[in-house]
């Protein structure tokens, strides 16, 4: 190669960024300038050797058209008994005629495994210390068997040597800085490992299933930028969208609003971006929506962009699996932005991060679907001995009290720690709201017609037995579904309501509720208040046994209407502002 040629070489591996493609030009480079069929480089990490590129043209010739070689990463101690690490300790480069006839005055050998293994024949050899600032030794570069204009090996010349280091000594501010980025960005990474660890250990921490969703959304899209993103839950044969967010869309709302509520599913096949991910357990990194490659079974639906002006770009769609293994869902977040809001690609890294976010969710995950199932369960039982009560008006009920406290919330500027721990216990606490009608004997329970007076105060005593199932338990969680299920029948004005203030501790099941003073304003907690409406509001809009479903607009107005009486003013303030995505949410369960 000429001097001219070869200034152009050094300026343009000058120029690379990026540490391994560095190397891989530096190894491709140096073979052009000293032709050489094979070659290595090896680079120092504290006491080892570790190899990070290979190419070799003979064993290239074999494979078809854009095969790469296979390339195996591995280590071996710095020692002088190794070519390469002889060239480390030394500092020193070394010129081997024939590999397999090495003086045995030299304390290094060849290694013949990778020629037994390959079949290949290593004959020649030249290794040199790759140099960079105060003489540190970064690594070892080796170029195998040097080949004459025919094309044959002979050996490699003093002169070959001298343009092999004149060439790696150039770039040595290039090697030492992309070095110094690649550590850089490995400690980067190892932070932002160490951030979703965190993350993780949170997660943890919360109980509801639902709630626990959401969070993962939110967080897996902060963890990569992602400005939109889903998160759908395996449902029989189906999967069934649980949350939507889209950064874009949130900021055209008002303070406080919500997007739309959307409630859809659509079979698990593989036509789906989202099906195909839940069949294949794998992840699936599309860079543009709208060009994925023919010869795949799935494709993008863009439906949704179109109804709302928006544009997918690129989508990470990752399985969600429980500790057992099991498919619990998908997580697809959309369109990755860079620094300037520009959607972007997700790279490895982010592929990284999220793999790793949802591989450590998977307890957290697992914990509170157990939770769900047992809460379920026990909702079921419930339900088999009161007919007036259906597990969809539980669910919905729960719904409906998250929804109510995240607008309560927004209105009294409470901060998001509190706002995140209380809407995790209301989602699952609410669900017990009734749970204590377990102790009210059939013939009250069960009467199709009116209560006489003393039956009315054994059926109200339900709030009391309720409470007392969690009487021996000192969680904040099981504390609220106390407060919910004693509380959620006590009116705002005091006018009316009950237990009241009497000693329920003490109360016997199957005995009449005695008469008691009222609770009236914050005396009654939060939580109950808030229950309170929910309950009304589902309880009025669907149909039961003794009574005929009303419509949402008077179902609506009867809560407006008792404001200030039976119900908290501020909660029926939050209640109204977002009374359609509570009538959309509702009408999302369909009839009982």
């Amino acid at each position: 190669m000429k001097k001219d040629e070869l200034k152009k070489v050094k300026n343009s591996l000058s120029s690379i960024k990026d540490f391994d493609d560095l190397l891989n030009s530096l190894l491709t480079q140096t073979r052009k300038a000293i032709p050489s069929d094979a070659g290595s480089i090896y680079i120092v990490e504290e006491k080892k050797l570790t190899i990070r590129c290979a190419q070799n043209d003979t064993q290239q010739k074999d494979l078809e058209e854009g095969e790469e070689l296979p390339f195996v990463s591995f280590s071996f101690p710095i020692t002088k008994t190794s070519i390469a690490g002889y060239c480390v300790l030394s500092k020193e480069p070394l010129n081997i005629k024939d590999a397999y006839n090495i003086p045995k005055s030299e304390p290094y050998k060849f290694n013949v495994g990778t020629d037994v293994v390959t079949g290949y024949k290593t004959i020649s050899s030249i290794a040199l210390p790759l140099f960079v600032a105060g003489g540190r030794v970064l690594g070892v570069l080796q170029l195998i068997n040097r080949l004459d204009k025919d094309g044959k090996v002979t050996t490699f010349s003093d002169d070959d040597l001298e343009i092999a280091q004149d060439l790696t000594l150039s770039i040595s501010t290039a090697l030492e800085m992309a070095e110094a980025a690649e550590l850089s960005n490995a400690a980067y990474r190892g932070k932002h490992l160490q951030s979703i660890f965190e993350i993780d250990q949170k997660l943890n921490e919360i109980q509801d299933i639902d709630v626990l969703l959401e969070r993962i959304l939110t967080e897996a899209r902060k963890i990569v930028n992602a400005d939109a993103g889903s998160i759908y839950e395996v449902q029989g044969k189906n999967l069934a969208i649980k949350y939507a967010q889209n950064d874009t869309q949130s900021a055209k709302l008002q303070p406080g609003e919500k997007l739309p509520f959307l409630s859809f599913s659509f079979p698990i096949t593989e036509k789906s971006i989202s099906g195909y991910v839940a069949l294949s357990g794998e992840t699936l990194n599309i860079h543009d929506a709208y060009k994925i490659p023919e010869g795949v079974p799935y494709s993008f639906n863009p439906a949704s962009d179109t109804a709302t002006g928006y544009h997918t770009k690129s989508m990470l769609t990752i399985p969600l699996k429980i500790a057992d293994s099991s498919l619990l869902g998908v997580l697809q977040i959309i369109n990755a932005k860079n620094e300037e809001g520009e959607y972007i690609e997700f790279d490895a890294d982010a592929e990284l991060y999220i793999n790793h976010f949802a591989a450590n969710a998977a307890n957290a995950l697992g914990q509170a679907k157990s939770r769900r199932d047992l809460i379920d369960a026990m909702t079921e039982m419930a339900n088999m001995r009161d007919p007036k009560e259906t597990g969809m008006h539980v669910a919905r009920v729960s719904k409906f009290s998250v929804e109510i406290y995240d607008r309560w919330a927004f209105n009294h500027n409470i901060d998001e720690s509190t706002r995140e721990k209380f809407r995790d216990f209301l989602a699952t606490a609410s669900k017990c709201h009734d749970f204590g009608k377990i102790g009210i004997e059939d013939k009250i329970l069960k009467k199709p017609g009116r209560f006489d007076d003393d039956e009315r105060a054994i059926m109200n005593s339900h709030t009391c037995l309720g409470a007392l199932l969690f009487k021996n338990f000192n969680s904040p969680l099981f504390q609220m579904c106390q407060n919910i299920n004693l509380r959620h029948h006590e009116w705002w004005d005091g006018s009316r309501g009950y237990p009241g203030k009497m000693d329920w501790e003490s109360y016997e099941q199957g005995n009449p509720l005695p008469k008691a003073e009222c609770l009236k304003g914050e005396e009654i907690p939060l939580e109950a208040r808030i229950v309170s409406v929910a309950d009304v509001f589902d309880a009025l809009s669907h149909a039961r046994v003794y009574k005929p479903a009303w419509t949402m607009e008077d179902a609506v107005n009867e809560i407006q209407k008792c404001s200030g009486t039976q119900f908290d003013p501020g909660v029926v303030e939050a209640f109204m502002q977002i009374k359609d995505r509570l009538i959309a949410i509702s009408n999302s369960y369909g009839s009982d």
